[in-house]
């Protein structure tokens, strides 16, 4: 995922949307708890060439999420994508400072078990 996450800007993204689904009834780590979102980025195409794109980011078995919104700004984004030291997968879409990682004041947050990338056409 790293070496594919290499071919795609996420910086300056921006959010075309996010969908929830939080099953309750559940354990924490069924595959039924999901988020998925839609991004506008920028995939390269040369090591010198870059071109718009869409990208769907799909995590499984989420483990936490943290929402704060109020929908008064943007929906360009300084997007924060990693995987933590213990195998999990952490984004931000509204990241506290521009260090480009993980920050406890971080919001739009999404931790996950499991990510699949695919490029929407």
């Amino acid at each position: 995922m790293n070496e594919l996450l290499e071919n795609y800007i996420l910086a300056d993204g921006t959010i075309i949307s996010i969908s929830l689904g939080l099953e309750y009834q559940f354990t924490s780590n069924s595959p039924v708890r999901q988020a998925i979102i839609q991004l506008a980025v920028r995939k390269r195409l040369s090591p010198t060439k870059w071109i718009p794109c869409q990208i769907q980011l799909q995590f499984h078995q989420l483990c936490r999420i943290k929402v704060l919104e109020d929908f008064s700004s943007a929906s360009y984004s300084d997007i924060v994508l990693k995987q933590l030291s213990d195998t999990t997968w952490y984004l931000s879409l509204d990241p506290f400072g521009n260090t480009g990682e993980p920050h406890e004041q971080d919001n739009l947050v999404i931790v996950a078990n499991q990510l699949t990338l695919k490029e929407v056409i």
